[in-house]
Formats: C-alpha cells, sequence, structure tokens
C-alpha cells in the first residue's frame, strides 16, 4: 500500500485534512500486523519464508520508528512521503543505519530495534517539547544547552496532543514485535562478519551524506534562522543531520589577513583619557518583552506597557523597534550580539556563550573595564542557564549575581520567579554605594519576570484580548506580566530621576514571546515583514541625551539591529568608541538594520539580503565578523580595544 501511494498518490481517497486514507490507515494496519505476528506459528513455514516475513517485519518496523519520530510535531510525515520522496528515503536511511549500528554493537536483531526505538523516541520528544516551548526545533547545538532547556522548561505546562499518543502507541507496537525478529544465530566468526560488515554498511551510508556536499547536491540546506521551515520540507530527522553537516563556520568570500589588516588601518580606537564624564550606565535584558498589540490589528482592555509609550516624544529618552535574530528563544545569542557587535547574518553559533567565550574578546564590558567602571552582572535566574556563570566573568564582569545572591526572606515573586523589582532594588543599592566611593558602575540586568510558559493557572490575567475576539489566554497571560514588568520598571526610572550623579539606561527585548495558540498568525502575521524578530529599546538618562549618529532612527517607529545597539550606548553616554566600533557605525549609516528578513536604509526601504551581499559593507563586516569570532590568531588590539 505505502509503495503505491508512494507511486501514485492521487488513486487514494483524502480525508477533510487532506490526510489520504491509506496513510490514516498505516498505523491500525500495523497494530493489527503485530497481533497476526504474536499469533503466527513461524515454525510451521520454510526457512526461507521465515527469513522474508522477518525482514518484511523489520522493515515495517523501522518504517513505523520514523514515522513516530515525524509525527510528534505534525501530520507532515505524508507530505515528505508525497512531496518529497528523495528526503523521506533519506530520513527513512539514517532510521536504518543506525538499527545496523546498534545491531553491530549488541549483536541482536531485536535489541537493536528497540535501541533504534529509544534513540528516536529521544529526539522526537526532545524536538516535540522544543516546538511547544520556543517555536522552533531541536537541532545539534542545542544539545550543549539541555541544562538550561530543561531548567526553563520547568516554567512550561506540556500538552499531549493525538500526535504524541500516535507515536507512543506506534513505538509500543514496535517493542511488542521486536522479540518475534529473531533470526538464526550465524556461527562464531560469521556472526562477527555480520556485525562487521552492518557497521561499516552505516558508517560509510553517514560519511557520504552527513556532509556539506551531499546536504547542498541534495538540497536539504537547512534555514539557519527558519528551522521549522527547513524540518517541515526535509523531515525532523533530515533537518538535524543537514545542521551537523552545515555547522562548521567557513571563512567568508575575501578573508584573508591582508583583507583584514586592510580594513583596520582605516579606524583608529579612542583613548580611556578622551573622556570628561563617566555616566552609570545599566543596561536591563527584558526577557521576551515586545509589542505584540500592532495598532489596528489587535486592542486590549487597558494598555500593556504605559510607562514605556509615556517615554515615547521625551528629551531624555529614546526609543524604537530593535530587530533580533530568533522567536521564543536564544537569549544568550542576543546578548552575545549586544556585547560584541556581531551579526547572524554573518554567521554565528547558536550558543555562543558556550562555544566563543572561552578567552578575552573584544566586547563592550572591556571598554567599561578600560574605564575603570565596575561592571556588575544580576540575572534573578539560575546562575548556570547558558554558561552564563562561566562566560559573563571572561566578558569582563567584575561579579555575577543569580538568583540566590538576590533572594531574600518575602521577596516578591511572579509565577515562580522573582519580580524585577528585586532586580532593580539590588541594582540601586550597589549604584549607592559605588558613588559612594566615587566609582562609575556599568550594570547588566537580565530579567525573568517574564518569561514563558504562559499556562499558570494560578494566574489570574489583568490584560484581556478585546479584539480580535478569539480565546487567547496564553497571549493575556503574557501581556498582564509583561504590563507588571513595565510598573516595575517606572519604579525603578522614577527612583533614579533625582540621583546626583549621570545615569543612564538602556532597555530591550531579548526576542519574541512563543504561544501555542493562533495569536501570531490572527495578529502578528503580516502585520510587518519584520514582525517575527522585531522588539522594543529604550534609552532614558537622567540628562539630555547628546546627538548621536543614532539620532535618525530613535522615534518608535524606527528599527535598528541589535548588534548596532551597543554602539547607540556608548555615544550616548559620551564614552569613547573602538576602532571596530567605529567601522561597525558605518556599517550602520548604511544599513541600520543587517537581518536575514532583509537590510533596511536610514529611509526604511527595505533592500533584499542577496542585493545586500554584494556590498562592501556586507562583505566588510563578515570579514571582521569571522576575524574576532573564529580567527583570532590575527586579531588586532589596536583596532578591537580602547588605547590605554
Amino acid at each position: 500500500m505505502v509503495a503505491l501511494y508512494c507511486v501514485y498518490p492521487s488513486a487514494f481517497w483524502t480525508m477533510a485534512d487532506g490526510t489520504p486514507i491509506a496513510a490514516a490507515l498505516l498505523l491500525p494496519l500495523f497494530l493489527l500486523c503485530v497481533i497476526a505476528s504474536l499469533l503466527f506459528d513461524f515454525s510451521a513455514r520454510s526457512k526461507a519464508v521465515r527469513v522474508v516475513i522477518k525482514t518484511a517485519a523489520l522493515l515495517g518496523c523501522l518504517l513505523v520508528i520514523f514515522y513516530a519520530s515525524e509525527v510528534l510535531i505534525s501530520r507532515h510525515f505524508w507530505a515528505l512521503l508525497s512531496t518529497n520522496l528523495g528526503a523521506f528515503c533519506y530520513g527513512y536511511g539514517i532510521t536504518l543505519a543506525f538499527c545496523a549500528v546498534f545491531f553491530a554493537l549488541i549483536g541482536s536483531v531485536p535489541w537493536g530495534v528497540r535501541a533504534t526505538a529509544i534513540l528516536v523516541a529521544l529526539y522526537g520528544f526532545t524536538n516535540y517539547f522544543c516546538i511547544l516551548f520556543r517555536g522552533s526545533p531541536f537541532i545539534p547545538q542545542d544539545i550543549f544547552g539541555l541544562a538550561t532547556a530543561a531548567d526553563v522548561a520547568s516554567s512550561y505546562t506540556p500538552s499531549f496532543t493525538k500526535e504524541v499518543y500516535e507515536a507512543l502507541l506506534a513505538l509500543v507496537a514496535v517493542f511488542c514485535i521486536a522479540p518475534r525478529l529473531k533470526y538464526a544465530r550465524l556461527p562464531g566468526t560469521r556472526q562477527w562478519l555480520a556485525r562487521a560488515g552492518a557497521v561499516l554498511c552505516a558508517l560509510v551510508f553517514f560519511v557520504a551524506t552527513v556532509s556539506k556536499p551531499f546536504i547542498i547536491a541534495m538540497e536539504y540546506e537547512p534555514f539557519y534562522f527558519e528551522q521549522w521551515q527547513s524540518a517541515e520540507l526535509n523531515g525532523n530527522i533530515v533537518n538535524f543531520l543537514a545542521n551537523i553537516a552545515d555547522s562548521s563556520m567557513q571563512p567568508p568570500k575575501g578573508y584573508s589577513p591582508e583583507a583584514v589588516a586592510e580594513i583596520a588601518e582605516r579606524y583608529f580606537s579612542d583613548s580611556v583619557d578622551d573622556v570628561t564624564v563617566k555616566p552609570d550606565v545599566v543596561v536591563i535584558l527584558g526577557e521576551s518583552w515586545a509589542n505584540i498589540v500592532p495598532e489596528g490589528r489587535a486592542e486590549t482592555s487597558e494598555p500593556v506597557m504605559p510607562f514605556v509609550a509615556s517615554l515615547q516624544g521625551r528629551q531624555d529618552t529614546a526609543t524604537g523597534n530593535l530587530i533580533v535574530s530568533s522567536k521564543g528563544g536564544g537569549t544568550s545569542r542576543q546578548e552575545y550580539q549586544f556585547f560584541t557587535g556581531a551579526n547572524d547574518e554573518y554567521g554565528l553559533h547558536t550558543a555562543p556563550f558556550l562555544f566563543l567565550v572561552d578567552r578575552q574578546l573584544p566586547n563592550i564590558v572591556h571598554s567599561f573595564k578600560a574605564l575603570d567602571y565596575q561592571t556588575v552582572a544580576l540575572h534573578t535566574g539560575t546562575p548556570t542557564a547558558w554558561n552564563r556563570d562561566t562566560a559573563l566573568p571572561l566578558m569582563g564582569f567584575d561579579s555575577f549575581l543569580s538568583e540566590d545572591a538576590l533572594e531574600y526572606e518575602g521577596a516578591p515573586t511572579l509565577r515562580g520567579h522573582l519580580r524585577d523589582s528585586v532586580l532593580y532594588s539590588k541594582a540601586l543599592e550597589m549604584l549607592d554605594e559605588a558613588a559612594a566611593e566615587d566609582e562609575p558602575s556599568f550594570l547588566y540586568a537580565i530579567s525573568i519576570h517574564t518569561h514563558g510558559g504562559y499556562g499558570d493557572e494560578d494566574y489570574e490575567s489583568t490584560i484581556n484580548i478585546v479584539e480580535p475576539e478569539r480565546s487567547y489566554a496564553q497571549t493575556e497571560q503574557y501581556l498582564s506580566v509583561l504590563h507588571e514588568a513595565d510598573a516595575d520598571l517606572k519604579d525603578f526610572i522614577e527612583a533614579l530621576e533625582g540621583r546626583e550623579r549621570p545615569t543612564l539606561v538602556l532597555f530591550f527585548g531579548d526576542h519574541l514571546p512563543n504561544f501555542n495558540n493562533s495569536y501570531d498568525e490572527d495578529v502578528l502575521v503580516g502585520s510587518d515583514p519584520f514582525w517575527k524578530y522585531k522588539t522594543i529599546y529604550g534609552l532614558w538618562a537622567n540628562y539630555e541625551l547628546p546627538e548621536t549618529a543614532f539620532d535618525s532612527v530613535s522615534d518608535d517607529s524606527s528599527y535598528l539591529s541589535l548588534s548596532y545597539l551597543n554602539l547607540y550606548l556608548m555615544q550616548s553616554a559620551g564614552l569613547p568608541l573602538t576602532g571596530y566600533q567605529k567601522f561597525l557605525l558605518e556599517g550602520a549609516e548604511a544599513y541600520p538594520v543587517a537581518s536575514i528578513v532583509g537590510f533596511m536604509e536610514p529611509g526604511g526601504t527595505v533592500i533584499p539580503v542577496d542585493e545586500a551581499r554584494e556590498s562592501s559593507v556586507y562583505k566588510e563586516q563578515a570579514i571582521m565578523q569571522y576575524n574576532f569570532v573564529y580567527d583570532r590568531s590575527i586579531l588586532s588590539r589596536e583596532f578591537f580595544f580602547l588605547r590605554e
């Protein structure tokens, strides 16, 4: 039936949702085969017949295992079968290869099938929860963030769909039929030869196919920033292995020590002696802070962030839309880009705190250190999340205080998280202590107040969505906690207004939230080409902000890439720039937004990415970013650091 469907899918009727009836019958038919196999008397058949039946059953089991891994996300297993037969066969071949490896290691076909089922189940359910919590599939780089993911997952309430039960039923069926797959044991030498042959075939298959040339030739390249799309197109297992093959970072075209030197020679870092006033600087990373209620497309029972809205147009404040590089997750990647000025479009590891922060590297924290600032990071969450307890000190912070140091008896919480008011109280205390010693402060505060998930049944939402008139419980909970975060920020800013020392506060959202409902499709899709990556930022000071090169992007309707935000901060604080920051500043003046969606010119015109890649700005930024992120052998201190 499956073979006929592959060749001639239109021969089968379809159900209302477009699923072929043949497809809908596959799992029930397999379950019937399981029951029949348990009752079947193999001993009454000839050896040749038994081998044929068991081999067919083995291939069927592996097909169902492959099915279980794909159906967990959606029923696109059948779309894959009918529209991308090459990817379907490749994914099924990968399942066969893993079974061959397990057979070679264990020496048993039944246990080889069971081990394959367990491996695929672990991958499939991990993938399922990644989609559920953050809206994108599980990829190889996520393996190194599993501890963080497990901690974050405790905030979410999983939902078990019919696909979950379908996958579990399929895997149980495989375990039931596996004991019937015993073949006659070969004599000693032949048994070892069979196992060696199995692992050799599997290794040849993996080496030949899990490679960049093969992935490119078969057009299985992952969509780096839209992993769910490539998973839908090629299947989850194929997309995972394609990411492995595509993970090596290659130098950009035109990269060489001479090209790096030629660019660096055009810019000179400022001296630490060039600064006269050193304002205190506070940077707040607001977890999932974003305006997801676009005017004319949605309406709420009351304003979500009235304080942030009131800052717009004031002389002491600059606000705007921030373009980031992921949705629903990837906070540490956004942090790395803010500190260093790196941009995902030019190539960046998805977990930079784990892999790219192993020594001193150019970033604004080192600039503050060179200017004799005390540098402190505050986080109301787990210190080990995304390796921050190791990465942040290497970035240049004197100390890192997490939830253990910030929590106190009676500390206010919200949905199990410390409120932002706890974070701000500690920041005010540290600012006052440093001011007493006449020492400038750079504080970096990571909020967790608005962290997902948004399915806490004990929390009563205070913000309701009036338009569209549909049920968006998770979205309303997010908007409600964001409303409370806005109130805490208001109290913090008001407490700073009367300070004698000049003080600058920058706040920004790291990514959009992820909901298990249709709000995105109903409201946000089509509202803006950058909607999926658009958060907010605001820059406030208790003094009049100076004119900067970013005046053209400092209003609520303008856009700025996250990688340029640190330049805006340093200019507004009146602090010196490194040669690299001056180089990035030229790029920002040409394209304030550099994103996978497109590059935006100062006037708001969006340039296609392919067109932008031909520009000198793109080529030179790709060269210099590769130099300091990956090839540090020719790192120029005079270009990347302030002169001391």
